[in-house]
């Protein structure tokens, strides 16, 4: 439910000053806030705080939006919570309220104020702008302010499309720097988002991006060389990076162009990919998730394939979550090395999501894209005629596009029938 705080202002004697309202709480202390409180169900914000502004001080003045923001209390109670500052005329009275009082706006009484007020207050008002709309959270704990943080100026208005915002407000203030949220859009308006929601609980995202080359295999265990031996085998996928292997979604479209290499962990073995390497549009829908946790997840539309972008590492956690490949050696570094920069894809559940896709074999040749399994059916292919050219025998094979697996079969002799 929203809640509207307005504040009038006016201009006397070429100084700004700001109205005030004088409350006593509960032990007699006196403090000072905006008119208002929870807006009425059909009434807009701007009608509310017109009518409070009219009831409370008798007073008129032009509404202008200066703030949202979002105060939690004691990690339950939720408030989001619209600043208005009416303009007043000059000659407003001294005492248009009971219980109030003008200050200039360089002489507030920050001590008598809730703790959230120093923090943004000061900023709305030496700020003076037609369009500035700022925002922020702020947490109470025990009626102690635990966090108080204002965006950073280029996030503050139309940063994200409302929907959004608000899916984000809500899930920042139902689990703090744990939140976890989903939505569509491209790589840029996820961004956006990822930096408007760290900032708006005090954290910053910066986060190492220069990769280092992996010179030291992974695979150190029983079950990661098993991993290993597989993936070999059967994708024949180079450990340490492949810049010209192509990821192919069933449709054709590229999701992955290159990977820097294959992680071995106890979770299963991953591409581990840079940012640079992610063609966004195969990953529509996203999961953004709050600076205590360790990574943000990207999805396929279909929601069958899962990319994984780390900002932490696992290092404090000795075993892997449950999993197919999941196996606990309890490490004392981490069950996988995760590096913070990196995404990573897992191999297995990228050629067993669907029939189709794969991992195009290009390698800088300039041919059409190929399923694994062609690629190695048709290098078979090629080595069966160089040895029946070397014997002096002639095989015929066929290559069928719909089975990419199928092999070189050489041509039965017809059985002619015996002339009557």
């Amino acid at each position: 439910q929203a809640h509207a705080r307005v504040f009038p202002v006016r201009m006397r004697e070429g100084r700004r000053q700001v109205l005030l309202a004088r409350r006593l709480t509960e032990s007699g202390k006196t403090i000072y806030d905006g008119f208002g409180g929870t807006v009425e169900p059909g009434e807009s914000v701007d009608e509310y705080a017109s009518r409070k502004l009219e009831e409370e001080c008798r007073l008129r003045g032009v509404m202008r939006h200066r703030a949202h923001i979002v105060v939690q209390s004691d990690y339950q109670t939720r408030a989001r919570q619209h600043i208005l500052f009416a303009q007043v005329p000059s000659d407003a009275a001294e005492k248009p309220a009971a219980d109030s009082e003008w200050f200039d706006i360089m002489s507030l009484p920050y001590q008598c104020m809730s703790a959230d007020l120093p923090v943004w207050l000061p900023y709305v008002l030496e700020v003076d702008s037609e369009d500035l709309v700022a925002r922020g959270y702020f947490e109470f704990l025990n009626s102690r302010l635990v966090t108080a943080f204002m965006l950073p100026p280029e996030l503050r208005r139309g940063a994200l499309p409302p929907a959004v915002e608000r899916k984000v407000c809500d899930a920042i203030a139902d689990k703090g720097s744990s939140f976890d949220v989903v939505f569509e859009g491209g790589r840029g308006e996820f961004s956006v988002a990822l930096r408007w929601a760290w900032a708006a609980l005090g954290a910053y995202w910066d986060v190492n991006k220069t990769y280092v080359v992996r010179e030291k295999s992974t695979a150190d265990t029983s079950n990661r060389l098993r991993d290993k031996r597989r993936v070999e085998k059967k994708w024949r996928l180079r450990e340490f990076g492949d810049p010209s292997a192509k990821l192919i979604d069933r449709n054709g479209s590229p999701m992955i162009i290159g990977y820097q290499a294959i992680l071995y962990g106890d979770h299963g073995p991953y591409f581990e990919v840079l940012e640079s390497q992610v063609c966004w549009e195969a990953f529509p829908v996203h999961l953004l998730k709050g600076p205590g946790r360790t990574h943000h997840e990207h999805y396929s539309a279909d929601g069958n394939l899962k990319l994984y972008e780390q900002f932490h590492t696992v290092a404090d956690q000795p075993n892997p979550p449950s999993g197919r490949f999941s196996a606990a050696n309890q490490r004392r570094e981490g069950y996988a090395d995760y590096r913070t920069g990196c995404f990573y894809f897992p191999i297995d559940e990228f050629f067993e999501s669907a029939a189709g896709s794969s991992l195009g074999a290009g390698r800088n040749s300039g041919q059409a894209p190929l399923a694994v399994a062609q690629e190695r059916s048709a290098q078979r292919v090629a080595r069966a005629i160089r040895r029946s050219h070397r014997s002096g025998r002639r095989s015929v094979g066929r290559l069928g596009p719909s089975s990419p697996a199928s092999a070189l079969r050489p041509r039965r002799a017809q059985r002619r029938a015996p002339s009557s």
